[in-house]
Formats: C-alpha cells, sequence, structure tokens
C-alpha cells in the first residue's frame, strides 16, 4: 500500500468573535485563556472524550509548549477554571461565537473561512499542533493507474491550493496558506498520535479536572 501526507490533519487555534472582542483583548498567549475574563466565555470539545482534543491537551505537554510540566498543568487547570461550554467535536465550536453567546473557541482556523462571512477571526497564541493526514492506494486496487492519477492530482499544488483557499486547510504545499491573515506566520509543530489506551487513561485525567465542582 502507498501512502503519502498530504495535509496536516488538525490545528488547534483560539477563534474569537471579532466584533465582540477588542483588539487588546484578543490572546496572545496560551496562558491568557486562563483569565478570570474568560470564565464562562469559552467553548471547546469535550476533554473528557473527544480523541483530538485529549490528543491537543497532551501535545501541549509533549511539544514544550509551555516551560514546565507543572506550567502545562497550570494551563489546563486554568482552563478548567473557566468552566468552557463542552460540544461533541469542533464543527460545532464556531456557532456560540458567532452568535455572541461566547467569545473564544478551541477551533480550528478553517471555519474562519468555511464560515465567512461570520465574525472569526484567530488568536495566535502559540504554535499549532497538527498531526498528518493521510492518502493511501490500496496494494490491490482494481484501478490502480486511474487511482495513481488522482492521487498525483490530490497531491499538486493545484489541489492543494483549492483546499487552503476553498476549505482552509492548512496543507504541506510549500508557500500555501489559507487566506487567513497571518497564519502564514504560524509556527506549526507536528504532534504523535495516542494509542486508544492513552486517549481513555488521559480522557479521565481530564474528566476530574474539567468535571471538578
Amino acid at each position: 500500500m502507498k501512502d503519502v501526507n498530504s495535509t496536516f490533519g488538525f490545528r488547534v487555534v483560539a477563534i474569537y468573535n471579532t466584533e465582540l472582542v477588542t483588539p487588546k483583548d484578543v490572546p496572545t498567549r496560551y496562558e491568557d485563556l486562563t483569565e478570570p475574563k474568560w470564565y464562562d466565555k469559552i467553548v471547546m470539545p469535550d476533554p473528557a472524550s473527544h480523541a483530538t482534543t485529549i490528543t491537543w491537551l497532551v501535545g501541549l505537554k509533549e511539544s514544550k509548549v509551555f516551560a514546565s510540566e507543572a506550567a502545562w498543568m497550570d494551563f489546563v487547570k486554568g482552563l478548567a477554571a473557566n468552566k468552557p461550554m463542552f460540544v461533541k467535536s469542533f464543527s460545532p465550536t464556531p456557532a456560540p461565537v458567532e452568535s455572541g453567546e461566547k467569545l473564544i473557541a478551541i477551533s480550528m482556523p478553517k471555519y474562519i473561512i468555511t464560515k465567512a462571512p461570520a465574525p472569526l477571526g484567530w488568536a495566535n497564541v502559540g504554535p499549532l499542533l497538527g498531526t498528518p493526514r493521510g492518502i493511501a492506494l490500496a496494494a490491490n486496487a482494481p484501478h490502480p493507474n486511474a487511482a495513481q492519477v488522482f492521487m498525483d492530482y490530490w497531491l499538486s499544488k493545484e489541489a492543494m491550493k483549492l483546499l487552503a483557499d476553498k476549505v482552509g486547510e492548512y496543507v504541506l504545499a510549500p508557500g500555501v496558506y489559507p487566506p487567513i491573515p497571518g497564519i502564514s506566520e504560524a509556527k506549526v509543530l507536528p504532534i504523535r498520535e495516542l494509542s486508544d489506551e492513552e486517549i481513555r487513561d488521559w480522557g479521565k485525567k481530564f474528566k476530574e479536572i474539567f468535571y471538578a465542582n
């Protein structure tokens, strides 16, 4: 089976309502998301059950985004203390921010494109984390030549530009970025995918933290 990478599987950012959050209040560090002014103003996928959010939180620790593991845990607990609204995945995160019910979402930058002209912007709080997304050709594909032609196109700069421009995807083609102001300056770090056992174990730990009274 031939398997190659085409895009990053996820890039988690803080997106915010550009009409309700003033420029001076836009977070510039992960730690800013723990400030009391964001109490009950954040929406995010449930860190007790959403695998990608669990992977992102652990990735922040393993990628040494914070100065120490203690600083990372302070961030996790501080985020939990702000009592975010939990949803099942990233897809529902933009809606409460669009409506003004919440001001910040732990979400994905592509929604700035797909939800346009909603008043959404992204806060560059630090490195974005991602896992590569792959495309594969089965060893016994019935039409391998046609499949190869499709893969060649899918991995071309033309196709990558379509994904970036129309879907807001962060692709692996050099110099191709989604039309989001400042996104080309973002630092993106690759992180590993957690095993199912790790997802379960960390989900339990995050449930204890985020669901604490």
